[in-house]
């Protein structure tokens, strides 16, 4: 009798600890995370910060192919980024770390909707002025810290996804990115494709796989997806001074916009995406994020003091013409 207490004790035991195997406490992998990713930017030491951001990359590894982890939100998981679509089909957490002060690391992981991972390799040092035009895999990303996501569908009426994200860069230089994330026949995510067109500092219009924004430390720069105008809006930069004898040419926002459109399945260039807006030309170069919240503000302004539109359905097709934008 009491050798069978014994093993259904035992039994209870090992079933309860395949339970926990199986059914981690999400709750708590998120606040671990959290606590990690405070350490991770705050830490003086380069070899505690490696380590910090290879624990979080760890835990996600390990939870987040465990059942039940797609449905939990993990929206107070702090100091990491977690962006997922409307259609829900995945997810994708990128996280930052200050190696010293010319180098930054990206890291990052997605989970699709039946809890399978990709885990993202920055490898953007060994891409230099090639990463424009390079179609890359999860081991050989262009790391960014991601900040939109955009679903849009493609000339082929298949579903693909911008992504917009930051990437800390140099002393001297931050970078914003446009990338286009998409999955393959085999539903493995990919990164990149020939479907953004630009101008080049020649003038000349060409498409690119992503397209980056190199600008000056000291300036503010917008990228943002317009929902209003259904556009991709962007300051226009210029070349300024270096900071500093030695530094690289600055680029910085001369107070003007440009945008990419969808155009059949392309991200078409819009050059001065405020052209007939002349409240938002040139007007406060120093702060062009007051620039883009005033210009919110004004098309706000055609309502009554009630919430209601001012303007008649006549009136009001008549200004979105005026507004937009030159192809």
């Amino acid at each position: 009798m009491k050798k069978y207490i014994i093993t259904a004790l035992s039994l209870l035991f090992f079933s309860g600890f395949a339970v926990s195997q199986t059914a981690p406490d999400f709750k708590e992998i998120e606040t671990q995370i959290a606590m990690l990713a405070n350490q991770m930017h705050s830490d003086t030491s380069l070899a505690n910060r490696q380590s910090y951001a290879e624990e979080i990359k760890k835990l996600m590894q390990d939870n987040l192919t465990q059942k039940g982890s797609y449905t939990y939100p993990f929206t107070d998981i702090k100091g990491v980024s977690m962006l997922q679509p409307a259609d829900k089909k995945f997810r994708i957490f990128t996280w930052e770390m200050f190696v010293d002060k010319n180098t930054y690391k990206q890291f990052g992981i997605i989970q699709t909707s039946d809890e399978k991972i990709y885990t993202l390799e920055d490898k953007s040092e060994e891409m230099v002025k090639q990463a424009e035009f390079l179609r890359l895999k999860p081991e050989n990303w262009y790391g960014a810290l991601y900040y939109h996501i955009q679903p849009y569908t493609t000339a082929n009426n298949e579903t693909h996804y911008l992504l917009l994200g930051r990437d800390s860069y140099s002393f001297y230089e931050r970078r914003k990115v446009v990338e286009i994330l998409y999955f393959d026949f085999m539903s493995r995510p990919r990164f990149g494709n020939s479907v953004v067109q630009v101008k080049d500092g020649q003038g000349r219009m060409r498409m690119v796989n992503r397209y980056f924004l190199q600008y000056t430390t000291i300036a503010a720069v917008t990228l943002r997806y317009d929902p209003q105008l259904n556009l991709v809006v962007f300051d226009h930069l210029v070349t300024g001074a270096p900071l500093e004898p030695g530094a690289p040419i600055s680029y910085m926002p001369d107070g003007s916009f440009n945008g990419l459109k969808l155009v059949k399945g392309k991200w078409d260039f819009v050059d001065m995406v405020f052209k007939y807006d002349s409240d938002n030309v040139l007007e406060n170069a120093v702060n062009p994020t007051e620039i883009m919240l005033r210009n919110d503000k004004k098309r706000d302004g055609d309502k009554d003091i009630f919430g209601k539109d001012t303007k008649t359905e006549k009136e009001k097709k008549k200004s979105k013409k005026e507004m937009i934008i030159q192809p």
